[in-house]
């Protein structure tokens, strides 16, 4: 398969399933249920065409068979006209330069280097977690971790760490710390970082990035409804 004819492919489907998404299960299927799409409908799109089956009618090709014929051997006799070994060898004709081909490698030689500094910015951001984590004061319970520095302006989870501010207090911290605990107990970076490492490598295609905006659309609003179901409790409390 060409590599222009799979990322045809690719984009296609994956355009096909952001399309299923917004009419069919955007506010209609669960939160959980609907992030599960949008992930395995983009590893599908990817996957897919790798296995060469084509999105579109097969067409029968004919070839037309050789006719073989017999013939007597001819004889080839002594000509004047043979080049003897003493004579020079005249010059192979140049080759024309094949453009398509250099266009190739240069296409190539982009999407490499795009790639490279995509997973380069992704670990970068990786590791100024684990650094910020190391300065943190940790609290550790049964089901998170509760890290906190004066270094932290935007609250955030990553993995079974939740990041605030030591400063946040009272009923803002609580709610925050539901939010992010909400992230936390549905695996969202799990689900973040599978469409991060797509976004890294298929940067070309403009459905998958579409993909992860819906999916981090739909986390935050799963995790905000925790906070409404909690802000309701406390109301009734009172």
């Amino acid at each position: 398969m060409s590599v222009t004819l799979y990322i045809l492919e690719f984009v296609l489907c994956s355009a096909v399933f952001v399309a299923l998404y917004k009419l069919f299960i955007e506010g209609r299927v669960s939160y959980r249920y609907s992030r599960i799409y949008l992930v395995l409908s983009m590893v599908f799109s990817a996957v897919v065409p790798m296995l060469e089956l084509p999105l579109y009618p097969a067409q029968t090709i004919y070839y037309e068979l050789p006719i073989i014929t017999y013939e007597q051997p001819v004889e080839i006799l002594p000509s004047a006209d043979i080049v003897s070994p003493s004579e020079p060898m005249p010059e192979p004709e140049q080759q024309p330069i094949d453009w398509g081909k250099v266009a190739g490698i240069v296409a190539a030689s982009i999407y490499g280097l795009i790639v490279m500094l995509n997973l380069a910015r992704f670990a970068w951001r990786l590791w100024l977690i684990r650094k910020l984590r190391r300065r943190c004061e940790l609290t550790i319970y049964e089901a998170y971790t509760l890290a906190l520095s004066d270094h932290i302006s935007e609250p955030f989870s990553f993995w079974r760490t939740v990041y605030m501010n030591r400063h946040l207090q009272g009923r803002e911290r609580q709610h925050i710390l539901t939010h992010e605990l909400s992230h936390v107990s549905h695996h969202h970076t799990a689900e973040r970082l599978t469409l991060e490492l797509m976004r890294c490598v298929f940067w070309f295609n403009p459905f998958v990035w579409i993909s992860y905006y819906l999916m981090c659309k739909d986390m935050e609003m799963s995790c905000d409804e925790q906070v409404l179901i909690q802000l309701g409790n406390i109301i009734k409390k009172e």
